[in-house]
């Protein structure tokens, strides 16, 4: 913004201070809304899992506070079971948690150190985060809400901006670049025009 001011204050709060930024309502200014991605949904945490073994196999961290976490669960233990039901693959605990919601508590049984386990796991609403444009959720934007936007992303450059393209190594037309694929030759499209 230039202003030597705002900039200080915003440091003392959030920078060096413990304040936490209002990111919904800056974000508002420019258009943007701030919401959850899966509001309602049960989550059990931010864990890796392998579905390679006949049990899903925690392969990160479970993270401090997570359903997991809290009902005793971490790397390298094996989930035998949520609430009676074992899980092949990835889909069939997208599908379980599907049917579940956050604050219901269910019995999980599990492999830790070679020992089977049984404990109580509360499920929580996904805090998974995005972001949507409100042209998006037919929010109407302003003029204000142009002008931001235009002077926070427009191009600060004196020159023009190239844009991208992709090329088919069949007949060498180029695309935009977010296609994948030639339309005349069905090639898959390459960064450069040669091989």
């Amino acid at each position: 913004t230039g202003d030597r001011d705002f900039a200080d204050e915003f440091f003392q709060k959030y920078i060096y201070g413990r304040e936490l930024v209002d990111y919904k309502s800056l974000l508002a200014q420019a258009g943007l809304l701030l919401r959850k991605a899966n509001a309602g949904a049960a989550w059990i945490g931010f864990a890796e899992l392998n579905f390679e073994e006949d049990n899903p196999t925690i392969v990160s961290s479970t993270r401090i506070g997570s359903p997991l976490y809290l009902a005793g669960l971490d790397r390298e233990n094996v989930i035998l079971e949520i609430d009676g039901h074992a899980f092949a693959d990835e889909e069939e605990l997208e599908d379980f948690l599907k049917r579940h919601e956050p604050g219901e508590t269910v019995e999980v049984v599990f492999e830790k150190n070679e020992e089977v386990r049984t404990a109580k796991l509360t499920f929580q609403e996904d805090p998974e985060l995005e972001i949507v444009p409100f042209e998006h959720v037919g929010k109407p934007i302003g003029e204000d809400i142009q002008d931001f936007r235009e002077n926070w992303l427009g191009t600060k450059s004196a020159f023009d901006i190239a844009s991208l393209q992709r090329y088919c190594p069949k007949c060498s037309r180029a695309f935009a670049f977010e296609h994948e694929y030639c339309w005349y030759d069905g090639e898959e499209l390459r960064i450069t025009p040669l091989d």
